[in-house]
């Protein structure tokens, strides 16, 4: 195997590690909060917008995140959830951005 094929399978690999990372990560928190009746529409859902990439399938870059939201997007469309369990999947899909949850206690 050539320098270059070797190159190309290294940045394949990768790819494939990030996208199963980031598959596994959206597939738990959507049957974390809504139970695994909506994970295989939520499966569907993520694949098809992976399918949907501009990059090409060797991209050293290849953004699987605008996958988990738009996938995200699709699946909010196919659930009536209520606003903290919404802010939850976003919260889990972005870690770096905390839940704002309502309530109904006064301090």
């Amino acid at each position: 195997m050539s320098e270059q094929e070797l190159f190309s399978f290294s940045i394949y690999k990768e790819q494939a590690r990030l996208e199963d990372g980031e598959l596994s990560a959206f597939i738990n928190a959507v049957i974390g909060l809504y139970g695994p009746g909506l994970g295989r529409s939520a499966t569907e859902n993520w694949l098809r917008e992976a399918d949907l990439l501009d990059e090409p399938p060797r991209s050293t870059c290849r953004d699987w995140r605008s996958v988990t939201i738009a996938a995200s997007a699709l699946l909010s469309d196919q659930i009536d959830a209520p606003e903290d369990s919404q802010n939850l999947l976003i919260a889990s899909i972005n870690p770096k951005t905390p839940p704002t949850l309502s309530s109904n206690c006064s301090r």
